[in-house]
This record gives structure tokens, sequence and C-alpha cells, in this order.
């Protein structure tokens, strides 16, 4: 499988943590994470504790809830599934 399917596999560990917006051949996504954090923070956490970066959703204009914005287009698919499984530990830290 590709390393979007592979991401979706791991993301679906997050089992009710977050939400994921379909992002049919982007090589990007929006992740609705259920949080009472703002999105700055756990952006900020995400770096520091799990050496992960995304973008709040507010970047984009996404205002409510708690939305990041994950991309991994100019990653080697390995680099990315490793990506991803760090923000799925982080996320799983971060709303448990």
């Amino acid at each position: 499988a590709d390393v979007r399917g592979k991401s979706m596999v791991l993301l679906g560990e997050l089992d009710g943590r977050a939400s994921i917006a379909p992002a049919d051949g982007a090589f990007y996504f929006l992740l609705n994470a259920q949080s009472d954090l703002k999105p700055l923070d756990i952006v900020r956490q995400l770096v520091e504790r799990h050496k992960v970066a995304v973008m709040p959703g507010s970047t984009f204009g996404l205002d409510s809830g708690c939305h990041l914005r994950i991309s991994y287009g100019a990653l080697s698919p390995e680099t990315a599934l490793e990506g991803i499984g760090r923000l799925v530990e982080g996320l799983q830290a971060l709303t448990g």
C-alpha cells in the first residue's frame, strides 16, 4: 500500500480521539483532534515532546475546534510513516 493508505491505518489508532477529513489524492490532510487544548498548544507539544511538526488549522481559517494540517508530500515513504507514528503517539498522549 502507499504512504497515504498506511498513514490512514496508523491514524486509525486514534480511535475516536480525532477525525480526519477525506483528502483524495492530496499530500496533506486535516485532522480534528478531540481536545480542549488550543491547536497551537498541541502543535507546540507535538514539536517539543514528540518531534513531529504540524500546522494549526487556524492558519487556514479553521478557527472552531482543534484542527491540525498534516503534510507529507516531500518526505520519503519511510520518513512519512515514522512521522505519522510519532503524531499518533503524541495525539494519544495529548487527547487521552
